[in-house]
Formats: C-alpha cells, sequence, structure tokens
C-alpha cells in the first residue's frame, strides 16, 4: 500500500520546477497487468455474490474503480445500483461511497459543475454520519474540482480541513501529502511564506516515516519558494538536494528541471558562470529529450547569462536559437533586445546574415524534429506490439496458475467439513445414550447453522471478518456444549477493524481454536479459558488464540495433537495461499509463561493479509 500511496503523490503532485511533466510510460503495462488480476477477482465476485446488502454495494464500488482507467461509461451503470440498493436497505454509508464515485465518474468527464453538486451532497452525508475516513476522499475529490476551475481559495479551505482531520493521526506517507498539497495551493496563490510553512511540515513528517519520494517532493517546492522569495542560498540547498536525488534514481525530466532552477539561484546570488553551467547541464537533456517548450527557455537563460558575462556573440547565437522556438510573432522587445546585441559587434550586414541563418535554422529543426518523430514512432510500435504480446502470454499463465491454485484451496477447505460431521455427529451419539435428548436437538440446530454458515462462505477466499466471528462463536458454543461447559470463551476486536469491510480468508482460525480446545485446555487447573483477540497491524490482520492448559510439553504428548487432521490442512492452506500472496501469512506458536517462567497456557499467533470488501 505504501509503494500504491508513494507514486500516486509523486505523478499527481510533483510540480517542483518549472516543467510539470513525469515520465512514467515504461511503468504503465506493469501496472495494468497487475490490477487485471484484482479486476477479473472483483468482476467474480460482484456476478457471484447476487444478493442486495451493503457487501454487494462495496463490491460495485470497488469494481468502479478499475473501470475509471478503462471503460468510464461502465461505471454510471454500477453506481446507480449502488446507490439503489442503499437507499433500499438505509445504508448511510453506501450512500457516501455512491457519491463519492459518482462525483469522480464526472470529474474525470470533466462535468465540473455536476461533479461537484454531487460532492457536496456526499460531504454533508459523511460530515453528518461522521465518516472520516471517505470525508476525506470527499475532499480530495473537492479540491480537484476548485483547483481545475482554478479557485484555489475554495481549494485551499478544503485541503486545510482534511489537514484537521488526519491532525491526530501518525505520522504516514498520506499526511505528509495532504501537509505538502497545502503549500503548493499556497503557493499557486502567491503566498509563498505560508506554502514554506506547510512545505517543511511535509518535509519533517516524510522525514519520520522514512518516505524517500515524500522527501524529494517538500524539498524541490521548498526550492521553487525560496527562488520565489528571493532566498537564493536557501533554494540552493534544496535544489541540490534535488539534483542529487533526480541522478541517483535517473529521472532526466526532474534532473533537468533540477538544473534550470538552480540556474535562476546561481544568478540569483551573482555566480552567472555557475548559472550558465547549470542552464547548459538543463539545455543538453531537453534538447535529448526533444522537449522544444523547455529548451526555448533555456536558450533564452543562457542569451541572459553570456550577456552578464560579456560574450555577446554567443549570446547573440543562443537568442537566434530562441527565436526559432518561438511559435508567434516575435514581441518588440526582444527584437530589440538582439538589434542593441548587434550593435555592439557588428555592422548592418552582419544583422542581414544573421536573419539569414536564423530562417535556415528553423528550417532545419523542423526537418530533424519530422525525422525524430518517424523514428521514434516506429520504435514505440514496435516496443508496443513486442510488450503487448509478452504481458498477453504473462497474464494468461497467471490467469491459469490462479485458478489452479483456488480449485485447490477449495479442495483443502471442503476436506475440514467432514472432521467436523464426525465430531458432532460423536457429539449428538453421546447425547442420546444419556437420553438427553432436548440438550442434543439444540446441539444438532446449533451444528446446522454451523453448516450453512460454511457452505455459504465455501466459494469465497476472503469473507469479511464478521462472517468468520459468527462462525468461530457459533464453533465454541458447539464445542462448550459438548464438553459440559468446561471452558469460557472470549473474543475482542478492537475499533480500528471494520468487521463489514475487513476480510480474511474463511475457517482461517477455527484449526487453532480446536486444537486449544482439544488439547489445551484438557491439562488447564481448573476451568478452561480460551481468548481470541484480533488487531490490525500494518497490511495483516494479527489474530491471537491463549488457552490456559499445560502449554506445548503436555499436549504434544497426546497422541491426537500429532496426528490433526485440521491443523495439517491449514498447513497445506498456508502454504497454497502464500504462493499467490505478495504479504505471506505468519504463524507462530509458543507457550505463555509468567516471570518465574512457570507455563501458563498456550498462544497461537497469525499475520493474515486482509483486504477490503
Amino acid at each position: 500500500m505504501r509503494l500504491k500511496i508513494g507514486v500516486d503523490l509523486l505523478t499527481q503532485t510533483i510540480n517542483l520546477f518549472p516543467l510539470k511533466y513525469v515520465i512514467a510510460l515504461l511503468l504503465l503495462p506493469h501496472m495494468f497487468y497487475a490490477q487485471e488480476a484484482e479486476l477479473d477477482s472483483i468482476k467474480h465476485q460482484v456476478e457471484t455474490y447476487t444478493k442486495r446488502d451493503s457487501t454487494r454495494v462495496k463490491l460495485l464500488i470497488d469494481l468502479t474503480k478499475y473501470y475509471s482507467t478503462r471503460d468510464i461509461n461502465q461505471n454510471r451503470l454500477l453506481i446507480d445500483e449502488a446507490i439503489q440498493i442503499s437507499e433500499e436497505i438505509g445504508y448511510e454509508k453506501g450512500k457516501g461511497y455512491s457519491l463519492n464515485a459518482l462525483t469522480a465518474y464526472h470529474t474525470i468527464k470533466g462535468q465540473y459543475d455536476t461533479a461537484l453538486t454531487h460532492a457536496l451532497r456526499a460531504k454533508a452525508l459523511l460530515e453528518g454520519i461522521g465518516d472520516k475516513e471517505n470525508l476525506i476522499f470527499t475532499h480530495g475529490n473537492l479540491a480537484r474540482i476548485y483547483s481545475e476551475n482554478q479557485k484555489y481559495d475554495k481549494a485551499l479551505a478544503i485541503h486545510l480541513e482534511n489537514i484537521e482531520l488526519v491532525k491526530d493521526n501518525p505520522s504516514s506517507s498520506s499526511k505528509a501529502g495532504f501537509y505538502y498539497y497545502v503549500g503548493k495551493t499556497y503557493q499557486e496563490l502567491k503566498e509563498y511564506e505560508k506554502a514554506e510553512q506547510y512545505f517543511l511540515r511535509a518535509l519533517e513528517i516524510s522525514k519520520e516515516v522514512d518516505f524517500a519520494t515524500g522527501i524529494a517532493i517538500a524539498e524541490g517546492g521548498l526550492g521553487t519558494i525560496y527562488n520565489y522569495l528571493g532566498r537564493y542560498k536557501e533554494a540552493l540547498v534544496y535544489l541540490n538536494k534535488i539534483l542529487e536525488f533526480s541522478r541517483k534514481y535517473k529521472q532526466e525530466t526532474n534532473e533537468a528541471g533540477a538544473l534550470f532552477s538552480l540556474a535562476d539561484s546561481y544568478q540569483g546570488v551573482g555566480n552567472f558562470q555557475k548559472a550558465l553551467e547549470c542552464n547548459t547541464g538543463a539545455m543538453t537533456i531537453y534538447e535529448g529529450l526533444q522537449n522544444y517548450k523547455m529548451l526555448k527557455h533555456a536558450y533564452s537563460q543562457q542569451a541572459q547569462y553570456l550577456e552578464k558575462l560579456n560574450r555577446y556573440k554567443e549570446a547573440t547565437d543562443y537568442w537566434k536559437k530562441h527565436l526559432t522556438m518561438v511559435d508567434s510573432v516575435f514581441s518588440e522587445n526582444k527584437i530589440k533586445t538582439i538589434e542593441d546585441l548587434q550593435a555592439k559587434y557588428e555592422t548592418e550586414k552582419k544583422e542581414a546574415e544573421i536573419a539569414s541563418l536564423s530562417q535556415q535554422a528553423a528550417i532545419q529543426v523542423l526537418e530533424i524534429q519530422q525525422k525524430n518523430q518517424t523514428i521514434i514512432i516506429g520504435f514505440i510500435f514496435f516496443l508496443f506490439i513486442s510488450l503487448t504480446t509478452f504481458f498477453i502470454y504473462k497474464h494468461r499463465s497467471l490467469k491459469r496458475q490462479k485458478v489452479q491454485t483456488e480449485l485447490e484451496q477449495r479442495f483443502l477447505r471442503s476436506q475440514l467439513n467432514p472432521h467436523f460431521i464426525s465430531n458432532a455427529l460423536l457429539a449428538v451419539q453421546q447425547f442420546m445414550l444419556t437420553n438427553q435428548a432436548e440438550k442434543a436437538a439444540l446441539y444438532l440446530a446449533k451444528f446446522s447453522k454451523l453448516m450453512r454458515e460454511i457452505l455459504e462462505n465455501s466459494r469465497q477466499e476472503f469473507i469479511p471478518v464478521e462472517d468468520e466471528l459468527r462462525m468461530l462463536s457459533n464453533f465454541m458454543d458447539i464445542h462448550k456444549m459438548r464438553l459440559n461447559d468446561s471452558f469460557d470463551y472470549t473474543i475482542e476486536l478492537p475499533g480500528n477493524i471494520d468487521p463489514e469491510a475487513d476480510t480474511i480468508p474463511p475457517m482461517f482460525v477455527q484449526p487453532f481454536v480446536e486444537n486449544a480446545i482439544e488439547h489445551g485446555i484438557v491439562n488447564a487447573a481448573g476451568k478452561g479459558k480460551i481468548c481470541v483477540k484480533f488487531f490490525k497491524e500494518e497490511d495483516y490482520i494479527s489474530i491471537e488464540i491463549e488457552d490456559n492448559g499445560g502449554g506445548l510439553a503436555k499436549s504434544n504428548s497426546r497422541p491426537a495433537s500429532n496426528g490433526s487432521l485440521s491443523t495439517t490442512i491449514i498447513k497445506e492452506r498456508m502454504e497454497l495461499f502464500n504462493l499467490t500472496l505478495k504479504k505471506k501469512i505468519e504463524f507462530i506458536l509458543d507457550d505463555i509463561t509468567n516471570d518465574e517462567g512457570k507455563v501458563l497456557g498456550t498462544r497461537v499467533e497469525l499475520k493474515v493479509p486482509f483486504g477490503y470488501i
């Protein structure tokens, strides 16, 4: 996530220098095919999950995120269905999701008035229900709309609201981004001192979380601001850091921008020779990239620096190069500048020759440009065909592997069912033999409910945490009845887990709880106790299962522990999941001891990567 959150910030907000472009063409094929697998998964869930409830609303909105970069017109039908379901079931949060998606839809289509209407509705609704997380996304939509229409005062107010929402949050790359947005908006408003304050805060937070891209962006913002404020020595410090960063990661466009801005800083401190060297470096890169827009400015700057160094002949040559890049008629001021330079070292005859050379240079530039464009178009076409062929083959291969893995996972889950059934039937038999018919009937009712929950989730690779908790509670209630209430249990769920939205693989906790019941609390001194705790830690949901049994030494002495069918199956499931997950499932098993080293029980800790519905 952090990587996904770093790339977005760089490509959407980097504007450190006069050049506003970021070259990302070579990244696009990788991004496209990485998301294709996720898109197929979401589409499959939408097709198979047809119940009109909050889960389907979330699936529909998730699907719109992927279509936004492919076929935006698909989104309208998905959003309309999400809104309709949310209104039918009174799901206010779902209305907020849908209005945010509708805002993004109209913004992408350039329909800013309509997008603004939906964004304001979403803001009012989410503020009403206190949904801060989604309110931040709404604010982002609003600020983008205002900025696109150059209403920077309103965009600033929205960005400041986001700062207020996250002010008590721990430092993160996202929080650094919010401060950068405020600084950037103040820069657009030409309030440079305020922009400096927020860039400094963005830099501070980025350093706290070791966010290299955020550090670079904030330092670039400060370098630009200090040039505007005439604080050239401070600008030099930060712009040199950006130059080093750009060269380290081979970002030619940003390196050229850093050199161009550094030239301005050196000019400000009166070092025209150094300014000339930096501008020459920027010019060389722009010529290689054929960036004629920036090359025009670089030629103009080069002429001015040469003029300051009394190198008038060379200055005139660069003024001519600058003129060949200008699309419109030269202004009277530019013409007068050239005439003044000509008078310093040449006669009127030389002026005529220079004018002729200027025309020839323009023709040569056009010819070179046409030839280069032909070569580049041919190369891009060849590269596109090659990459497309390779990635189609790779995508199909990964899809086949994914289908095979999913089938194996479903087969392993199905192996758990005989294990449940075997234990349950033995318990019912015991109740019947001891003439406990009422207890047997209650037990069968709970067991049938558990089997129904297992069947409902058997086709899902991930289920909401609330569904797993429901199955887990029912499972432990059944065992309490079977063991004559010989143990108690608790399940703890903190507030940072959304049980409706956060998902984990189904029946992942149950086998470890079963081991705690069968092989742990049987050795407990007194009544058995089992505690199940859930935590959210970065990209994982951490699950702890603790019992007050005799620890690993005693439980391992039982033959059943060594050959546990459910434990074997769950280990096989973990191996299969780890083949397809970037974040691997982690498993820790240990004794619980006191300060004297006495064993008080056993703890199992699972770290399971989670997803969002």
